[in-house]
């Protein structure tokens, strides 16, 4: 589940490599706060794809689920993001796998 601090479109597009993907907005929760959100990713079974600190700090606190994949990026364009998501398939579907609540790329 893509955080709201990122674009619909990246959602969308990444699709096409994570069956499944959705947007939060997709989803009607763009109106949630972050500890909603979280809650329902859990619930649910989605792992959180976000440039929010918020996300990282509930996983260190609360464990998983769900699972965090928290984007260090700073402002950068939806296609700099897009390469980053890409670049870290193979990363994001490892960690998929494993007990670990916390994957962070660059």
């Amino acid at each position: 589940m893509f955080d709201n601090n990122l674009s619909v479109k990246i959602a969308d597009a990444m699709a096409e490599y994570f069956p499944g993907s959705r947007h939060v907005y997709s989803l009607s929760l763009a109106h949630l706060s972050d500890i909603e959100i979280w809650k329902y990713a859990g619930a649910n079974n989605y792992a959180i794809i976000t440039k929010d600190r918020d996300f990282y700090h509930f996983a260190m606190a609360k464990g998983h689920p769900p699972k965090i994949i928290w984007v260090i990026a700073g402002n950068c364009r939806n296609e700099n993001m897009l390469k980053i998501l890409v670049k870290g398939k193979a990363d994001i579907l490892r960690f998929m796998k494993k007990k670990k609540d916390i994957l962070i790329l660059r």
